[in-house]
């Protein structure tokens, strides 16, 4: 098995470079590293050929936004298995060695998710007890902290080409199991990442919008009408949570607008796609409401 790593970046050298040094130190070295440089104005480039020569990068004109930019350093790669990282991300010395264990013990994996930390320097007792945890089924993963076998990726297709961020993992999740692939989540496979931030209208309008269009594009007619009206509902509720209807709004706006095109552009998945992804995602959330560790 080949292993891929692939980080797609924007004006971010510093943080590459300390995410490249993280894979260069892998028990498991990769065969190949990829990056994509969305037309960074800092010196990105100029430190790649000098600190990261056995980098192949793929440098483009313009941002593309997140899933985009992913594809572009997805198809670069050759690998079987190409690990997708965060640029202001760092891998644990034994994130793909616990990647690749997981890919050759389940023959159906076709994409494997890390366990995301939100500290760069976590107590080792918190790293030791992900270590010695199992790895399990799942239908969630982030776009950059997992890996994705090639032929999973050939058969389901890429993320989709329209959405700028958010809610694209979910859109390849349901078309990888509907191709009949599984996901598994790997808690030894640890990536450490900065804490987030969430809430802003730009988060909300993309999260959103991004949602609504996987559903009418994806959801099988049976369950359309329920799984629409909950996400319609979910965001509503997000967005009178935190104070910021605004972004939710312009979201759903724009939904409406492209609604049309959306219609013509379904290609639903199979009920029992549909029916498995449910049963995980709840199996998922009830495991939460006892191991909030382990999110």
């Amino acid at each position: 098995m080949r292993i891929a790593v692939a980080i797609l970046t924007w004006n971010r050298a510093a943080k590459l470079a300390t995410a490249l040094e993280s894979v260069r130190l892998q028990t498991r070295p990769p065969d190949e590293m990829v990056v994509v440089d969305s037309a960074s104005s800092d010196d990105t480039c100029f430190m790649l050929r000098q600190r990261f020569p056995e980098v192949r990068l793929v440098r483009l004109h313009r941002n593309m936004g997140c899933p985009e930019g992913r594809n572009l350093a997805l198809v670069n790669c050759t690998a079987d298995v190409i690990y997708s990282l965060d640029d202001d991300g760092r891998l644990h010395p034994r994130c793909l060695e616990s990647i690749e264990q997981v890919f050759a013990e389940h023959a159906r994996a076709g994409i494997v998710a890390s366990k995301i930390l939100l500290n760069l320097d976590p107590p080792p007792e918190r790293v030791a007890a992900q270590l010695a945890k199992q790895p399990r089924r799942t239908v969630r993963f982030s776009g950059g902290a997992s890996a994705i076998r090639r032929d999973a990726l050939e058969q389901a297709g890429y993320y989709p080409h329209d959405l700028w961020r958010q809610s694209e993992e979910t859109d390849l999740a349901l078309r990888v199991i509907d191709a009949g692939f599984e996901i598994w989540y790997a808690p030894g496979a640890i990536m450490l990442h900065p804490p987030g931030i969430g809430g802003s209208s730009s988060v909300l309008y993309y999260s959103t919008l991004s949602s609504l269009r996987s559903v009418v594009r994806l959801c099988p007619a049976r369950y359309l009408p329920l799984v629409l009206m909950h996400q319609l509902a979910k965001y509503t509720v997000t967005g009178l949570r935190e104070g910021n209807l605004v972004g939710v709004g312009n979201g759903m706006g724009r939904w409406l607008i492209s609604l049309p095109s959306l219609v013509q552009q379904r290609r639903a998945v199979r009920l029992e796609s549909m029916r498995e992804f449910l049963r995980l995602r709840r199996e998922y959330f009830n495991y939460l409401k006892t191991r909030h560790d382990d999110i």
